[in-house]
């Protein structure tokens, strides 16, 4: 029996599913990232996607790079962002310091949100971003979609791997993306 998969917190459900063998799961992998318009192989085992519902999924394919041989790990994200009444809530932070950023956002002053993996660096950002004032002009530059912001002058970009394997052809990486976002006026 190949590998099974759960989640790792209860309270988002637990979810056990198994394999007749390797070669199962090894297919399934590779059917997941065909799925995300990507490429898994021995040659390039480990892959970061998008789903088509926006999910982010994280694949590794065979035993080179995982002693327990093909994995992958589903990131599913609300729909509806959390607000900064919930940011509260969740004691991510206080009201005093969601009333800075309130003011931070409404000054045009520039921020950075940094931590860990799965630390709610993008459900932070996500919750302070309906203090952005609606007339500015929002762009994003992401090589995974994950930042949602209800806004209607939200610009998201997405880098683009190249095609053809190990050829360039076609990147589009954050600096291209970066390049064009400072060509976008930011006020509307």
């Amino acid at each position: 029996m190949a590998s099974s998969s759960r989640s790792r917190r209860p309270s988002h459900g637990r979810t056990t599913t198994n394999w007749p063998d390797d070669h199962e799961l090894e297919s399934y992998v590779i059917k997941l990232a065909q799925r995300c318009g990507k490429h898994i192989s021995v040659a390039e085992p480990l892959l970061d996607a998008t789903l088509m519902d926006g999910s982010r999924i994280v694949m590794k394919l065979g035993y080179e790079i995982s002693t327990r041989g093909s994995t992958f790990c589903i990131r599913r994200f609300r729909e509806d962002p959390f607000s900064p009444c919930d940011i509260i809530a969740f004691r991510t932070m206080t009201s005093l310091m969601v009333a800075y950023m309130w003011i931070c956002f409404q000054q045009g002053i520039s921020m950075l949100f940094v931590g860990g993996t799965a630390s709610g660096k993008t459900t932070t950002l996500n919750a302070m971003s309906l203090f952005i004032p609606w007339q500015m002009k929002i762009v994003s530059i992401e090589s995974t979609r994950e930042i949602n912001i209800p806004q209607p002058n939200w610009i998201p970009g997405l880098t683009r791997q190249g095609f053809g394997g190990e050829s360039s052809e076609g990147e589009i990486g954050e600096f291209e993306l970066l390049k064009a976002a400072l060509g976008v006026h930011h006020r509307g």
